[in-house]
């Protein structure tokens, strides 16, 4: 999927730090941020500050709302998955110890 900004999209917050050492290494100040139109990460030269007069109050309730979403769904997703890890686990001891006889 292609940006509606254009730019160049990173899947991973990681790969746009890499590019942005790489143009740091030449000499541009940059710095990476989640877009919120395609969800993908990107890099720019601009200071944060320069889109301070677009945080108006409804923009900022949508970005933290989407933010909220996001950090719930991914810690629902880890807890989920350390649950089912550990049942699987209890599971599988169970069934080790009851093939080599021993009652749990």
């Amino acid at each position: 999927m292609n940006c509606p900004s254009g730019k160049v999209q990173f899947r991973t917050r990681e790969s746009a730090a890499s590019a942005i050492e790489r143009a740091e290494r030449r000499g541009t100040t940059c710095r990476v941020y989640r877009c919120p139109f395609c969800s993908a990460w990107h890099m720019t030269s601009k200071p944060l500050a320069a889109f301070a007069h677009r945080l108006r109050a409804p923009a900022l309730k949508r970005l933290l709302d989407d933010l909220g979403r996001r950090i719930a769904l991914e810690l629902f997703d880890v807890v989920f998955t350390e649950a089912f890890e550990e049942a699987l686990e209890r599971r599988t001891q169970q069934a080790i110890l009851k093939l080599v006889g021993v009652k749990a």
